[in-house]
């Protein structure tokens, strides 16, 4: 049998590099119409699906936003754009969560 001084070494396997950010823009929040709730504050997550490409493939909401909120939220966050992940200097496909804090202006 083979000693361990004669084994070869075993690959480097790199951690792989988050996506970057290209293009991440939410929706406009107007709530007027929410009359004396207008002052609250309201958080909530979405979750992409982000290719090889940088595109997003999937998105949806972890944690509601508003019930009026999030189908635009969900609309633009299929819209936009990043650098993919990486691994081992390859792209890969990856997910990321993005929080939102919508407070009145």
């Amino acid at each position: 049998p083979a000693s361990p001084a004669d084994q070869p070494p075993p690959p480097v396997i790199q951690p792989p590099v988050d996506s970057v950010v290209v293009s991440q823009v939410l929706p406009p929040w107007n709530p007027a119409w929410l009359g004396s709730h207008s002052q609250l504050e309201f958080r909530g997550s979405v979750e992409v699906v982000i290719d090889e490409r940088g595109d997003v493939s999937e998105a949806r909401i972890v944690e509601s936003v508003h019930p009026a909120y999030d189908p635009q939220l969900l609309s633009a966050a299929r819209a936009w754009k990043y650098q993919p992940a990486r691994r081992n200097g390859k792209a890969i496909s990856s997910t990321r969560r993005v929080d939102v804090v919508l407070r009145p202006n």
